[in-house]
């Protein structure tokens, strides 16, 4: 049997409530229980015209439970997220990661994941609060602690798994993925194997183990990536699916890594608790949601704008203590504390703004180097083309991920008068030549040496663009989702120039 799930705050009230509901109400009580919002929408609308009582609409329910459940066994054990507007998840984890030295760093993580609404097209939007508390100990024994790291998130996740991140928060990918893995489209994925793109440049792939039950499903899960050949890394991760629950019960994952950070690690994930908030708490909730992922937007597109003056930075900090100002909930008011309270960014915004003041609009120090193989290169060989530095080395990780991007980006320019220039920092040419050969790099990667210092490098990846005429133009700081469309952009715009 099938029994409507709906708040216990509710239930005393229920035919109250019926005569006072709105349309969205009755979709976002009623939607989990049925696969055709159309079919929904056309009772909704049968139902106010024609003054149907709530006892009534009771009845249509339960018929409504029957045709689901007779759904559900011809769609057979299929696994399904099972969620509800006013949801509150708590998952915990705990990560060990031990180095070859003799070092150790540990991690607690926890997710609590609030169900704000039901969307049109059958998604859940998620607000996700996920925090980590790490400590480092060193050979000697000697433990430091870290500062407790907090980020929130925004993201819309349907039955099956697909995720679609919002406010450009694009963390909630990898954060997401260890408690809401990708799950079976149909009974021939479940039984062969099944795929989805993870983060740039990555894909999950999973199949099911023989050891399942009707009860739950267990699950090997791997993270495909190019970057795991960088790092010699390896990994696995084992899941367990809840499959009268609908939800992810817990996982384990084993990784090493045999470059770099060398050493072997263990993580554990758990369901810790689920319940119900009540309706004016999440009429709150909802609405502090709005108020802050609002003024967050604001602060980081001001964080990854290449234009960003002091005076644009302030005016999203001035949103930020704003939206404050606004919110009730005590979450959301500690991390915009968080954000205000973070000098390490103001200073580093502090620092890439002095150098683009530097820097732009100035002609390029001509250089003399050589390629990877020793053969001589200069910047002046580049005069009457788009040139475009990208500093680098294999043990930053944004700067491989980075990598896809830019070699996307050559490809799309290839014969025409653009030049994209690795400028590796790395003391150890086969470091660099690994990254190229396996990457797939066809553009130069030439020896940096001290050119960081020359160009003002305050961190890594740093991208220069210089046009024809031997100035530099823009200037671009680390990895973001939008790299390869933001780069081609800005040289297209160069190449109009001396059209």
């Amino acid at each position: 049997m099938l029994f409507l799930q709906y708040s216990p705050d509710y239930s005393s009230n229920f035919c109250d409530m019926m005569t006072h509901i709105t349309e969205g109400e009755i979709m976002d009580c009623w939607k989990p229980l049925s696969s055709s919002s159309g079919t929904w929408k056309r009772s909704i609308s049968m139902i106010k015209s024609a003054g149907i009582t709530a006892v009534v609409f009771a009845a249509m329910l339960s018929a409504a439970a029957v045709s689901c459940a007779a759904e559900a066994t011809e769609s057979g054990s299929l696994p399904r997220y099972k969620l509800e507007v006013g949801q509150e998840l708590n998952y915990e984890g705990s990560e060990t990661y031990k180095f070859d030295d003799g070092s150790k760093f540990q991690s607690d993580k926890r997710w609590q994941i609030n169900v704000v609404r039901w969307n049109e097209d059958g998604s859940h939007r998620l607000v996700i609060r996920f925090t980590t508390m790490a400590t480092n100990t060193g050979a000697d024994g000697k433990a430091r602690k870290s500062p407790e790291d907090v980020w929130v998130g925004l993201a819309d996740l349907d039955a099956i798994g697909t995720l679609v991140e919002r406010f450009d928060s694009f963390r909630s990918q990898h954060q997401l993925s260890q408690v809401f893995p990708r799950l079976p489209a149909n009974e021939a994925e479940r039984a062969n194997g099944w795929q989805c793109a993870g983060p740039p440049g990555s894909t999950f792939r999973y199949h099911t183990l023989p050891d399942s039950t009707p009860k739950q499903l267990f699950v090997a899960g791997v993270e495909e990536t190019p970057f795991k050949a960088i790092y010699g890394t390896e990994d696995t991760n084992t899941l367990t699916f809840d499959l009268v629950r609908g939800l992810l019960a817990g996982s384990k994952a084993t990784s090493k890594q045999t470059w770099g950070s060398k050493g072997e690690g263990t993580e554990e994930v758990k369901l810790i608790d689920v319940h119900l908030r009540d309706a004016n708490w999440c009429a709150k909730f909802a609405a502090d949601v709005e108020t802050f992922f609002a003024a967050q937007q604001k602060l980081t597109k001001v964080e990854l704008s290449d234009d960003t003056t002091v005076e644009s930075f302030d005016q999203a900090v001035a949103a930020l203590k704003a939206a404050k100002a606004k919110i009730e909930i005590p979450e959301f008011q500690r991390q915009v504390d968080r954000l205000l309270d973070d000098q390490g960014e103001r200073e580093y915004i502090e620092r890439t703004i002095k150098v683009r003041e530097a820097l732009l609009g100035k002609s390029a120090e001509d250089f003399k180097t050589t390629d990877l193989d020793g053969k001589p290169q200069s910047l002046s060989d580049y005069r009457g083309k788009v040139v475009l530095l990208d500093f680098w080395y294999r043990g930053c990780y944004w700067c491989i991920r980075s990598m896809p991007a830019l070699k996307n980006v050559a490809e799309h320019y290839q014969g025409q008068p653009v030049a994209l220039l690795g400028m590796n920092t790395d003391q150890d040419v086969a470091d660099a030549k690994f990254v190229e050969d396996n990457l797939g790099l066809k553009f130069a990667t030439l020896k940096a040496g001290e050119l960081p210092k020359t160009f003002q490098v305050p961190t890594f990846p740093t991208m220069i663009l210089i046009d024809q005429q031997g100035k530099i133009r823009d200037i671009h700081f680390g990895w973001r989702p939008t790299l390869e469309q933001d780069l081609i952009e800005k040289i297209d715009r160069l190449l109009a120039e001396t059209k």
